[in-house]
């Protein structure tokens, strides 16, 4: 039996879909969806939508973030009370050379 170039390519296409539909299915299945978890309750919804216009942005602030980020605080300001070196500064330091480029 003779195939066509076509009829070749085709199912070729077709066994390459095939495997590649399978590959997705099996990425989906080992992801860990559970960090998407939508939390909060009721309350906390209300809280959040009161006010606001319906298709606009909600936030709901997430204990455990926030506590994760005082905890990194306290750690940071502890390093630095026992660090004798002083930390560096924020603020933006002033470019040099003063003036505007091209102009004379």
């Amino acid at each position: 039996m003779t195939q066509s170039l076509a009829d070749e390519a085709s199912e070729s296409g077709k066994a390459a879909a095939k495997d590649l539909a399978e590959q997705q299915k099996a990425m989906l299945t080992d992801l860990s969806l559970m960090q998407y978890k939508i939390t909060g309750d009721d309350a906390d919804w209300e809280k959040a939508l009161k006010g606001k216009a319906a298709g606009g942005t909600v936030s709901i602030k997430n204990p455990s973030a926030s506590a994760k980020k005082l905890k990194r605080q306290r750690e940071r300001a502890a390093a630095g009370a026992a660090s004798s070196t002083p930390a560096p500064s924020s603020a933006k330091k002033p470019k040099s050379g003063g003036g505007k480029k091209g102009k004379k």
